[in-house]
C-alpha cells in the first residue's frame, strides 16, 4: 500500500512540474498560422541578426503620448510604460460653470489640471505640462486686431500692463504642481507658429522670457530642479521653420534663459504637398475623402526619414549656440493630426515602428505620440492608439513591441539592402537581447505612399515579403522560434532549427505589405511566454502542496493501521 502511495505521489509531481497547455505551452494541437499561407506575389528579404554584435539599448523614452485618456484606458496605456504624457494647463478653462482663474481676485483653481496629472500618473507616465491658454481678462489683441470669441484664449496675456498678473499666475500654478503633484517638466505654449497663438513671433519671444522666469522662480522657491522648454512649433510645412527657431534660440542664448528641451511637432503626411490639397495650410483632412479619387491627405513626400532629417535641422540650428544643450523632443507626431483612414490599419502600425527606429537612430531624446484614444466625438478624431471602445488599434501593438525590445540592440543587415525610412520604404528588422537571454525581434514592412490610393481603404493582397531571419553567432544548440501575434491569445510556434558552427538558426515568415510581427527565439524548449518564471513558481507551489497532502495521508493511514479496536 505504501508503495502505491509513493508511486502515485511521484506521478503527480511529474505531471505538475511539466507545464501544460493550460499554462500556454506550445504544442502541435494549438499552433496557429500567424501569416497568410497563399499570396500571388512576394518579395524575398534575408535579414541576418548578429547575436554577438551588441550595442546600446533602444530608447524607451520614445514611448510617450498626448493625453491622458479616460480612466478606463489606464491599464492599457500603463502596459506600454510611457515615459511622458503631455497635457494643457488651460488657464482659460471653466470648472462647474466657473472660470478656473478669477480675474478679480487672481485666484486659480487647480482641480481640472490636477485631475489630468492624476490620470497621467495612473497611466504610468510623468506629466509634461503645456503652460497655456490665456484667461479672457488677460487677453490683449494687437492694434487693429480682431479675433472671434472662441480664439480669445490664443491672444497673448498683456505682458505690459498685466505682466505681473501673468507671472504671478504661472508661478502659482507651477509651485502647486511642483510641490503637491511632483511635476518637473513645463513647456511654454503650444504651436505658437500656428492658429493657437495670435501674438506673432515677437509676442511669443516675450511670452517665453516672462513665463520661463516665472517657472524657474517657482522651482527655486520649492528648492527643486525642473525642465523648461519650447517652442512646440507646429511645423505644418513639413520642414523645420527656422524663421521662428533661429530668433528663439538667439534670445535664449543671449539672455541666458532656461531651455532644457527643444520641442516641435511632426505629422509626416503634410497635405499641402499632396496630390489633391483642396484646402491649404494643412487642413485638407477636415473634408470627407472621396473614395473614387486619391484622398487629399495622400502625400507622395511622406516618408519616415523626415524625423531624422528634422533632428539634423534642429542640431544645425543649435550649432551657433554652444552654451545650449537641450534635449530634442518631438511631443506631437503621427501620420496626420486629423481624419486619416490609414491610422486605423496595419499601415499605422508599420508607420509607428518605422518612425521609432528612425528616431532612435537619429538620437531624438523623447517623443509623444498624438494621442491616447479616439474619443469618437467627431469623425476627424481618429488619431489615438485606442478605439472609442478603448480596444487597441494596430499601432498600439507596435508601441508594445518596442516596449518589449529591451536589453542591448543587435546588429542587423538585410539582403537585398532595405531602407524602410526612405521614400520607397522597405522591410525593417529590430533585434535585442534582454536579461532573460531570449532574443526578441520586431519585423515590419512599410510602404510610405501608394499613388493608387488603396491604403486606408483596403489592404493590398497581391504582394508581401517572405522574410528569412538568420541568427548568426549562436552557440550550437536547438532553437525553437515563437511569434507573438496580435490576433492570437498566446505565442505561436513558427518552427525549429538547429544552430551549428556554420549553420545559423533561422526564422522564416511571411509579412504582408504594411505587416508587423514580434518574434522570439531561445535555446532549448520553446517558452510559453516572454516570462515563464510565473509558471515555474506556480508549479513548485502546487508540488509542495501535494507533497504535504500525501504526507498527511500516509500519516493518517499509518495511525489507523496501528490502532487496534478494544474487544
Amino acid at each position: 500500500m505504501y508503495r502505491k502511495a509513493i508511486l502515485l505521489c511521484i506521478l503527480v509531481l511529474i505531471l505538475v512540474m511539466v507545464p501544460s497547455v493550460a499554462y500556454g505551452e506550445i504544442t502541435q494541437s494549438n499552433i496557429q498560422s500567424p501569416m497568410p499561407s497563399i499570396v500571388s506575389k512576394v518579395r524575398q528579404v534575408t535579414a541576418t541578426v548578429y547575436v554577438s554584435h551588441r550595442t546600446i539599448p533602444l530608447n524607451q523614452s520614445l514611448i510617450g503620448f498626448d493625453g491622458p485618456g479616460p480612466s478606463q484606458a489606464e491599464t492599457s496605456i500603463k502596459a506600454l510604460q510611457p515615459r511622458y504624457i503631455r497635457t494643457d494647463v488651460s488657464f482659460q478653462a471653466t470648472y462647474n460653470g466657473k472660470l478656473v482663474y478669477n480675474c478679480t481676485t487672481g485666484s486659480w483653481n487647480p482641480v481640472l489640471l490636477d485631475k489630468s496629472v492624476a490620470g497621467i500618473r495612473a497611466e504610468g507616465a510623468s506629466p509634461e505640462l503645456i503652460v497655456d491658454y490665456t484667461p479672457s481678462c488677460l487677453a490683449t489683441a494687437l492694434p487693429g486686431q480682431t479675433v472671434p470669441p472662441q480664439d480669445i484664449q490664443y491672444l497673448p496675456p498683456d505682458v505690459g500692463r498685466d505682466q505681473a498678473l501673468w507671472s504671478a499666475l504661472v508661478e502659482k500654478m507651477a509651485y502647486h504642481e511642483i510641490v503637491d503633484e511632483g511635476v518637473r517638466v513645463f513647456e511654454v505654449w503650444n504651436e505658437p507658429d500656428w492658429v493657437f497663438w495670435q501674438g506673432g513671433l515677437a509676442g511669443y519671444l516675450t511670452l517665453y522670457r516672462v513665463t520661463s522666469l516665472a517657472l524657474e522662480a517657482a522651482a527655486e522657491q520649492a528648492h527643486v530642479k525642473i525642465e523648461v522648454g519650447g517652442p512646440a512649433l507646429a511645423n505644418v510645412k513639413g520642414t523645420m521653420d527656422t524663421s521662428w527657431l533661429d530668433p528663439f534660440l538667439h534670445m535664449v542664448a543671449v539672455d541666458h534663459l532656461p531651455l532644457n528641451f527643444l520641442s516641435w511637432h511632426l505629422y509626416a503626411s503634410d497635405p499641402d504637398s499632396g496630390p489633391n490639397p483642396i484646402i491649404s495650410h494643412g487642413l485638407c483632412m477636415i473634408l470627407q475623402p472621396n473614395p473614387s479619387t486619391n484622398p487629399c491627405y495622400y502625400n507622395p513626400d511622406l516618408y519616415t526619414g523626415l524625423y531624422e532629417k528634422e533632428a539634423q535641422q534642429a542640431r544645425a540650428a543649435l550649432a551657433p549656440y554652444p552654451t545650449l544643450h537641450p534635449k530634442l523632443w518631438i511631443d506631437e507626431w503621427n501620420i496626420n493630426g486629423g481624419y486619416d483612414r490609414r491610422v486605423n490599419t496595419s499601415y499605422g502600425a508599420a508607420f509607428v515602428l518605422s518612425v521609432l527606429q528612425d528616431a532612435n537612430s537619429a538620437g531624438i531624446n523623447r517623443m509623444c505620440y498624438y494621442n491616447v484614444w479616439n474619443s469618437g466625438h467627431n469623425r476627424f478624431d481618429n488619431t489615438g492608439v485606442l478605439n472609442p471602445s478603448l480596444t487597441p488599434k494596430p499601432d498600439y501593438h507596435s508601441f508594445y513591441f518596442w516596449h518589449e525590445l529591451t536589453g542591448p540592440s543587435l546588429k542587423v543587415t538585410t539582403t537585398p539592402s532595405q531602407d524602410p525610412q526612405g521614400h520607397s520604404g522597405g522591410t525593417g528588422v529590430i533585434a535585442t537581447v534582454p536579461r532573460s537571454g531570449m532574443i526578441r525581434i520586431a519585423a515590419y514592412d512599410f510602404k510610405p505612399y501608394d499613388p493608387s490610393g488603396n491604403y486606408g481603404m483596403s489592404l493590398p493582397t497581391h504582394s508581401g515579403v517572405l522574410l528569412d531571419i538568420k541568427l548568426a553567432g549562436l552557440p550550437n544548440g536547438f532553437y525553437p522560434q515563437v511569434a507573438f501575434s496580435t490576433a492570437a491569445r498566446g505565442p505561436v510556434l513558427l518552427g525549429e532549427s538547429a544552430a551549428g558552427d556554420h549553420h545559423p538558426a533561422s526564422i522564416r515568415l511571411l509579412l504582408p505589405d504594411d505587416g508587423v510581427a514580434m518574434l522570439a527565439a531561445s535555446k532549448g524548449r520553446a517558452p510559453s511566454s516572454f516570462d515563464t518564471l510565473s509558471v515555474v513558481i506556480i508549479s513548485i507551489i502546487i508540488a509542495l502542496i501535494l507533497l504535504v497532502a500525501v504526507a498527511i495521508f500516509i500519516f493518517v493511514v499509518r495511525r489507523r493501521l496501528h490502532v487496534r479496536p478494544v474487544e
